[in-house]
């Protein structure tokens, strides 16, 4: 339907509901589309989520990764951060409403933040930007409705070597079997599997 107006020499304007177009939004499909049929695309500056987000942060940010939405699992989540950690730049991720305090905790438990900010809504009447630790902003969100996709920016160092060294540690000396071991940290508790078997081997040499 598109193609067939532009060949007709109309003109088209994409538009997202929230944010920019083709940055985590499906319009992607249709600027490869109309690319292809060798029609011009031109983009007119709007607002930027990411951009906005980053301007206001008081994080410096020269360089910084965007991933898109934060993942849900929390084994693709720690490998994605174990991934990101080397560059040292601030991470920047979309989350929605239902997902975020569930994010927030992972955070929390798994990863050491060191500078953190949140917003919802920007340039919008009912803007929002939260700014603190994790626990910090936890406790903010519980005055206000948290409804909206919100934009997070954090630096931060891994944790879970020190934890699930702590937590083989412990299991161990409740008398586990490697294999129950295994289950309990990484079926249960959701750590990576290769982390929590490589502590278990240094347990087995120490002891």
């Amino acid at each position: 339907m598109v193609i067939h107006a532009l060949s007709e020499n109309q003109s088209i304007a994409l538009v997202s509901d929230a944010g920019t177009p083709n940055i985590c939004d499906p319009g992607a499909y249709l600027i490869k589309e109309v690319i292809q049929s060798n029609y011009s695309v031109i983009p007119v500056p709007g607002p930027s989520a990411i951009a906005t987000l980053v301007s206001i942060s008081g994080i410096l940010a020269n360089s910084f990764s965007f991933s898109g939405f934060f993942p849900k699992s929390k084994i693709e989540a720690y490998k994605l951060l174990e991934t990101l950690e080397p560059s040292n730049y601030p991470v920047i991720f979309y989350e929605t409403s239902k997902r975020l305090l569930a994010t927030l905790d992972f955070l929390e438990n798994e990863v050491e933040v060191t500078t953190l900010c949140i917003a919802k809504e920007m340039t919008k009447k009912f803007e929002t930007y939260l700014y603190g630790t994790v626990p910090e902003i936890k406790t903010q969100l519980a005055t206000i409705q948290i409804k909206g996709e919100w934009c997070i920016i954090f630096t931060y160092k891994l944790k879970t070597q020190e934890s699930v060294s702590a937590l083989v540690q412990s299991l161990f000396n409740e008398g586990l079997t490697t294999h129950q071991i295994l289950f309990v940290a990484h079926k249960i508790l959701k750590h990576p599997k290769n982390e929590v078997y490589k502590h278990v081997l240094l347990n087995k040499k120490i002891n």
